[in-house]
């Protein structure tokens, strides 16, 4: 409940329901695919249950963007050549994210 007061200290309460988001959104992965060998670029074919920010992790390095407020994202990616640990990670407005992992090789 919230309790509200005016200049003259007049209180008013009320009880309210809040619906509080709790749930990781589901995401699938589709490409790429666990333990593959890719040429210099990566198609990323991903499908989320909602609306996300989607980032990406390379070898464990700092997260960055690759859409924001989507809920499907399908673009391809340059890499240097050798392994790479990459991690998927979607994270929607109320804060519950949920994370992919994937090592590939570049040749």
């Amino acid at each position: 409940y919230f309790n509200v007061s005016d200049y003259v200290r007049s209180k008013i309460s009320k009880v309210y329901t809040i619906n509080v988001d709790t749930t990781d959104p589901l995401m699938a992965v589709e490409t790429p695919l666990n333990t593959q060998s890719y040429d210099s670029s990566i198609l990323f074919n991903v499908q989320v249950s909602e609306p996300v920010a989607l980032e990406l992790s390379d070898n464990g390095g700092k997260f960055s963007k690759l859409c924001n407020d989507c809920v499907a994202y399908s673009q391809k990616k340059s890499f240097k050549n050798g392994p790479h640990n990459l991690t998927i990670k979607a994270t929607d407005p109320a804060g519950n994210s949920v994370e992919e992992a994937r090592s590939v090789t570049i040749y």
